[in-house]
């Protein structure tokens, strides 16, 4: 799928979790062994076109949750 509604391009894949020739389970993405590999990855990538790596301290956003919001602008809880 290709949906543009929100002004850019997102990719969204849809992944059977089931081996289609012989019915048995299959799963394409084991986190323990795949996060290395992606977070390899997206260092590459990031060098290569000279990006920013998001996960590093000074390009982190700071999490803001309702109990760290100022009081006024919590709506008064």
């Amino acid at each position: 799928m290709e949906p543009r509604d929100k002004g850019r391009l997102e990719l969204n894949f849809l992944i059977p979790n089931t081996e289609l020739l012989t019915g048995k389970r299959l799963q394409p993405y084991y986190d323990r062994a795949d996060r290395p590999r992606i977070n390899a990855w997206q260092t590459i990538v990031n060098a290569k076109l000279g990006l920013h790596d998001p996960n590093a301290p000074e390009n982190r956003r700071t999490l803001v949750t309702l109990n760290t919001l100022p009081q006024n602008e919590a709506g008064g809880c």
